[in-house]
């Protein structure tokens, strides 16, 4: 068994952002017959200074806490005295993190929302104020080629499991797929809880040189339950929606899942002592998304492609590369009955109102949002519901108005981002000491949801 002790000190100063890490990690490895362990502890204090507001005008805007996280690492590898290489491996990963003096920040539940009556509350979410430990990594990695009984000398595997995986540099396609990065200017691998679920394709065209890795990745997942699948997720589309018919069709339905599909090639172009070495990555990933959020849960969905191409060079103790990306794709935003049911105190009294139908027209600052009773729920349900309706009168007994913005046209929003991240470092003393710049530029515009 063998133990390291590592201290490291740093202390960062800026205008705006006092960043103050100092770091004790304890790291302990063992290995026998069967399973390699071992774990990592690291316990930090941070204190940050003007780093929500950026500026010197509010006093509160400081922040200090100290934290922890240890992780535990198991694995085992077979198979390299049968074929001469690690046929099967596996990796396990699990994590415990969390503020000192603050159960809270352990670990908190998803969003979820209550419905009473007609009426649904808005988001809230627990927290568990116990010390406890997750997955972060798990994985089952194996060979192809062990499989089949083949002696090729390209080697293939199949990965299944979380584990990270990424394009480039991580711009395109990170692998953070549950992150904590803590204050404003830190980060570090450390800050991902948990990589997401997928299975991946990797293996070798050209044995030392051009090698592959083909990735599809779960993001989210909404159709695991009948609950899920009939939850009426789309009761606002209207009539008219691009795809799909909210009033006759309100149900979420199967396999509404949230994926990433990725390939890359990693081609090591020359490796000499002379030239160095340089490497290229080209990518290419897509990512469709069928519920986002611009007003309400699930009225938009996405589907982004990105292709990109990151450039690696190492040479002595020069280094330096660039990673470049280009967006392609559309998000479609649904036509939407904005209209919902509220709750509100009126006199002491818990009273259901509609938040875009009135009891007078619009223009008029008496007019106030309808409350709902049997009979106006009947005359607000059949009421005519197209973008052509707003502001307009639905009925008499009651009087009753449409809002001038009930009703929200659909729309689509295309993809045309790109970006270029470029660097280059000079090792002052091989593996120690480093002086490296950083460069990057990326297209934007407004919010086209605002």
């Amino acid at each position: 068994m063998k133990k390291l002790i590592k201290k490291t000190s740093l202390i960062k100063f800026t205008k705006i952002l006092i960043f103050v890490s100092v770091l004790r990690q304890n790291i302990i490895k063992a290995e026998d017959n069967a399973f390699n362990y071992g774990g990592k502890l690291k316990e930090e204090m941070f204190y940050a200074k003007n780093s929500n507001l950026l500026n010197n005008d509010n006093k509160t805007d400081k922040i200090w806490y100290m934290q922890h996280t240890l992780d535990f690492d198991l694995s085992r590898a077979q198979g390299k005295e049968k074929y001469g290489y690690d046929a099967l491996q596996f990796k396990l990963n699990v994590r415990n993190k969390a503020r000192w003096g603050n159960p809270l920040s352990v670990a908190r539940t998803t969003r979820a929302n209550i419905k009473i009556n007609d009426y649904v509350t808005q988001d809230h979410q627990h927290f568990i104020a116990k010390l406890i430990f997750w997955v972060r990594e798990v994985y089952l990695r194996f060979s192809i080629n062990a499989l089949l009984n083949s002696e090729a000398e390209s080697k293939h595997y199949i990965t299944l499991g979380a584990f990270p995986f990424q394009l480039g540099r991580g711009i395109a396609l990170g692998d953070a797929f549950a992150a904590n990065p803590g204050i404003l200017g830190f980060y570090s691998e450390d800050a991902i809880d948990q990589y997401a679920f997928g299975a991946q394709l990797s293996g070798d065209l050209i044995a030392d040189k051009l090698v592959y890795d083909a990735y599809i990745g779960i993001l989210s997942n909404n159709g695991t339950s009948f609950r899920e699948t009939s939850n009426k997720i789309r009761a606002q589309y209207l009539e008219q929606c691009d795809f799909r018919s909210g009033r006759l069709d309100p149900y979420r339905g199967p396999i509404e899942v949230n994926y990433v599909v990725a390939g890359r090639l990693k081609w090591k172009i020359f490796d000499s002592p002379i030239l160095g070495k340089l490497e290229v990555e080209p990518y290419a990933m897509y990512n469709r998304d069928p519920e986002q959020r611009v007003e309400y849960n699930a009225d938009a969905n996405s589907k982004l492609g990105t292709s990109g191409m990151a450039v690696e060079w190492y040479g002595g103790r020069f280094e330096g590369g660039f990673d470049t990306a280009f967006n392609f794709g559309r998000q479609q935003v649904v036509s939407l009955d904005r209209n919902q049911v509220n709750l509100i105190n009126d006199e002491g009294i818990a009273t259901y109102v509609y938040t875009h139908v009135l009891d007078g027209e619009p223009n008029n600052k008496n007019s106030k949002k309808a409350k709902q009773t049997s009979k106006v729920k009947s005359v607000v349900n059949t009421s005519s519901q197209n973008i052509s309706d707003n502001g307009k009168q639905i009925s008499t007994d009651p009087l009753l108005y449409n809002a001038n913005d009930r009703f929200r046209e659909g729309y689509k929003n295309k993809y045309r981002g790109w970006m270029v991240v470029a660097d280059a470092g000079y090792w002052f003393v091989p593996g120690v000491f480093q002086g490296a710049v950083t460069a990057g530029v990326a297209s934007g515009d407004q919010n086209p949801n605002n």
